[in-house]
């Protein structure tokens, strides 16, 4: 496969992070994914998060154009 045929594959892959209290966990999953595949989507939820995530969650959002953030402010959980 050639870079050209990987790169239109990626780009229909977007990861899911849900985090709770994680941050350095957080920052480290998402920056390895960033430097291995730049040009894929990322839907990062918190679910009310009282350490730094929230605001690198904010920072990465608004800085990346791929990459979308959802705040929720108690723990929802990730699934019913």
């Amino acid at each position: 496969m050639e870079n050209g045929e990987i790169d239109m594959i990626l780009s229909g892959i977007t990861v899911l992070i849900i985090n709770y209290n994680t941050a350095m966990l957080l920052r480290l999953c998402l920056e390895t994914f960033l430097h291995q595949y730049p040009g894929i989507k990322f839907l990062l939820i918190d679910n009310g998060s009282d350490d730094d995530s929230v605001r690198y969650m904010k920072m990465q959002a608004q800085k990346r154009p791929n990459i979308t953030a959802f705040l929720n402010s108690k723990n929802v959980g990730h699934g019913p």
